[in-house]
């Protein structure tokens, strides 16, 4: 919120960024995220691009086919493009111009053509320099989404989906509703879970760590005896000290952590 005679004024962060370091864009230009992440708002990671509609735009950009387990099968320059493999190949019944419409206002995973899952390819964007941990990246597919094994997820469209924090876990929208990260990172990598009532449960206890090595299912038991195990590891809060209990007449009895007093 800016302050200019007198007067409040919101702007984009995004735009601010772009025209004080790269200039003023003209009065038809808009601000590019390069690497698609619209949060990210370095300097390097801006540009002014001239204003299109959003069909023409994503008509420009490259299109993958995928199998279910994420392997790409075709890798075409535009939507347009893509229509046409789709007809020429026969995966298509319909004429090109309704493939073409198909393709430009659904991109959803439920093709219908040789059970291939189209998305916006963005491996012509870079991936974040301040990010070292996405060389080893990998990305699959899940219900419409595209998850990856360092805990981000990207829309059908290919865009870095940014994440909220709710009740200290990272969560996106995407589909209509919120969903947990965590949980997004763990079917698409692990599958669904074992039992019902599982849950994702992070090893390390950082519940905004949601890399795959991090993750695994738990029962509601497992969950909660993990917690009581790692609340007591911490010194700093009173009730995480060691535990002592001065019986009468009988020496003290020292125990590790408020657990171990527990079961004795």
């Amino acid at each position: 919120m800016l302050m200019a005679d007198g007067r409040s004024h919101t702007r984009g962060v995004h735009r601010l960024v772009c025209r004080f370091f790269h200039g003023a864009g003209g009065l038809q230009a808009v601000v590019d995220h390069k690497n698609g992440d619209v949060s990210d708002n370095r300097v390097d990671n801006l540009h002014w691009v001239s204003a299109r509609s959003p069909r023409t735009a994503a008509a420009e950009k490259l299109v993958v086919g995928l199998l279910p387990d994420g392997t790409v099968v075709v890798r075409l320059r535009s939507q347009r493009a893509a229509a046409f493999w789709l007809v020429l190949s026969g995966f298509s019944k319909r004429s090109f111009w309704s493939t073409r419409s198909w393709l430009s206002t659904t991109m959803k995973e439920d093709s219908g053509f040789a059970l291939l899952s189209w998305r916006f390819d963005s491996e012509n964007r870079k991936e974040s320099q301040s990010d070292l941990s996405t060389v080893d990246e990998e990305w699959r597919a899940h219900k419409g989404l595209t998850v990856s094994n360092q805990g981000r997820v990207r829309s059908h469209r290919g865009r870095v989906l940014s994440q909220f924090v709710v009740d200290g876990c990272h969560r996106v929208k995407a589909l209509g509703q919120q969903h947990s990260v965590a949980r997004l990172v763990l079917l698409a990598f692990e599958g669904e879970p074992p039992s019902l009532g599982c849950r994702a449960e992070h090893i390390n206890g950082i519940r905004t760590d949601n890399c795959l090595s991090n993750l695994r299912w738990v029962s509601r038991k497992q969950g909660t005896s993990h917690a009581a195990w790692r609340a007591n590891l911490a010194s700093r809060n009173p009730r995480r000290r060691e535990v002592v209990v001065r019986l009468d007449r009988q020496p003290e009895v020292c125990f590790s952590s408020l657990v171990k007093a527990s079961q004795a």
